[in-house]
């Protein structure tokens, strides 16, 4: 008799979970310190501060829209959280070659109603890294970050970062500065978004 033969019906195979942190292990995030801060005058960037700081990679310059926010005397000396390695950009004739991150809110209409920048804790060092709690693993000591972060890695991470009880969050985990605390967005709501 002939021999029967039975396929079986092959199960998708599941897709791969997003992870979570994709374009977070592109970035370099962690504690600098402002040097320097200076508004601008050039007609058009007068909402914008020509800010220096000083990293674990040496002093950078950039340019951030907090004039309406803060003072330059509120500025130099803070601690802040930044990015290092994003492709630096000519703006008002300045190299921005970092990025400070805050947390802000919107009016119904659009238009931004206040900011806070990201703050370590108090005893944060310029140069600790800032990682997602639970998560301070991902980056073992071996990892490479890249000298630019790809955009699109960044704005995947972007849209990962959210604001809890005034804490930085990115993937719903909050973001510490290993053994020493949180990252606070103080006076930010939980809809406050993370730029």
């Amino acid at each position: 008799p002939p021999s029967l033969t039975i396929k079986k019906k092959t199960q998708p195979k599941p897709k791969a979970k997003a992870d979570e942190f994709s374009g977070y292990l592109n970035t370099n995030i962690s504690v600098t310190q402002i040097t320097s801060a200076t508004p601008m005058t050039t007609e058009g960037a007068e909402h914008l501060f020509h800010l220096k700081l000083i990293s674990d990679l040496g002093e950078r310059e950039f340019c951030a829209g907090i004039a309406a926010d803060y003072t330059c005397e509120q500025l130099v000396g803070m601690k802040i959280v930044s990015i290092q390695n994003l492709k630096p950009r000519a703006m008002f004739g300045i190299t921005s070659s970092a990025m400070l991150l805050a947390a802000s809110t919107h009016s119904e209409e659009g238009g931004r109603e206040s900011i806070a920048i990201l703050t370590p804790p108090a005893d944060a060092e310029v140069g600790d890294r800032v990682y997602p709690e639970g998560h301070e693993e991902i980056l073992a000591e071996d990892h490479v970050l890249p000298e630019v972060c790809p955009r699109k890695q960044w704005d995947r991470c972007v849209a990962k970062f959210g604001v809890r009880n005034e804490i930085a969050t990115l993937g719903g985990c909050d973001l510490i500065v290993k053994g020493r605390g949180p990252v606070q967005c103080v006076g930010m709501p939980d809809n406050a978004t993370i730029h």
